[in-house]
């Protein structure tokens, strides 16, 4: 019943709404692929709008699912080196330890963080 009001109801969802929907899915092993693909539509253009809270949130919470939704992948990555100088150490490293979880190999994303 949640998982269906939240189909309904997440295009309106702000970006932090979306983050912890997705982070809670994750802490309760809920592997609703329709509700993540759901969420994952609105949640692109909110992105960059995402705190970068948000933004480890919405990257670690799909590594313990193992829910590799590759267009969204891309979207955090490019929203994280854009706020690279607001990201602290705790999201970087959050954030990286999911792609890694997820083997998404991200070069561009890496190399900003070495550089």
């Amino acid at each position: 019943a949640i998982a269906a009001a939240t189909l309904d109801g997440c295009e309106q969802f702000n970006s932090q709404d979306l983050s912890c929907t997705v982070w809670a899915c994750a802490v309760l092993q809920l592997m609703d692929t329709p509700l993540l693909d759901a969420i994952s539509a609105p949640s692109m253009p909110k992105i960059y709008q995402a705190d970068p809270q948000s933004l480890s949130n919405m990257a670690w919470a799909d590594a313990p699912l193992a829910w590799c939704h590759e267009p969204l992948l891309a979207v955090l990555s490019s929203a994280a080196m854009a706020k690279l100088n607001e990201l602290i150490l705790q999201d970087l490293t959050i954030t990286l330890w999911a792609f890694a979880k997820l083997l998404v190999h991200d070069w561009p994303l890496i190399d900003s963080l070495s550089a």
